[in-house]
């Protein structure tokens, strides 16, 4: 009886990359995670507060004396860059009879302090538009603070207080 020789090492070459090929790609393969995504983080008290601010400035813009109630609180006190103070009723009145067509109200420089349930927030704001009386482009600039207080969870504003200040110094030498 006569053997045949077997060429083994191509054998075993075939075999060898017909099992590590498949083996080394899944090992290198992006592993697919099985766990559900995280849920976003919850917002911080200041990033919470500032989407009121930003809430407000959205709604003076519109005229929309709704949503600045709801984010005024019943006990609200506001003194205006004339030095009136208003309660929130006659706020809401004073905003409701504004009649200025707004381009933009804007916030900048806005600091925001939290101690515990109470937020501080400082900031420049510009109002831009045409007024109704004159029709004429107006700019206001005024620096401002308003004084947050979280009640059941939801930011209320409590107290504001703005002064106007003027056009900004001119840039350059």
């Amino acid at each position: 009886m006569r053997t045949v020789p077997v060429p083994w090492r191509p054998v075993v070459a075939a075999l060898t990359a017909s099992l590590l090929v498949p083996w080394l790609a899944s090992a290198q393969a992006p592993k697919r995670s099985t766990a559900a995504p995280r849920p976003p983080a919850p917002p911080t008290p200041e990033q919470q507060v500032l989407q009121q601010e930003r809430a407000w400035s959205r709604a003076i813009l519109r005229h929309d004396i709704e949503t600045i109630a709801d984010l005024l609180a019943d006990d609200y006190v506001r003194t205006s860059p004339d030095g009136r103070v208003h309660n929130k009723a006659e706020a809401i009145l004073e905003f409701d009879r504004d009649r200025d067509k707004y381009t933009a109200s804007t916030f900048d420089d806005a600091k925001v302090r939290i101690f515990g349930d109470v937020a501080v927030v400082q900031a420049a704001g510009v109002d831009r538009g045409t007024g109704a009386d004159d029709g004429k482009p107006f700019v206001r600039r005024y620096r401002y603070t308003d004084i947050w207080v979280r009640r059941g969870g939801v930011w209320k504003c409590v107290a504001s207080h703005a002064s106007e200040i003027g056009d900004p110094p001119p840039t350059g030498g």
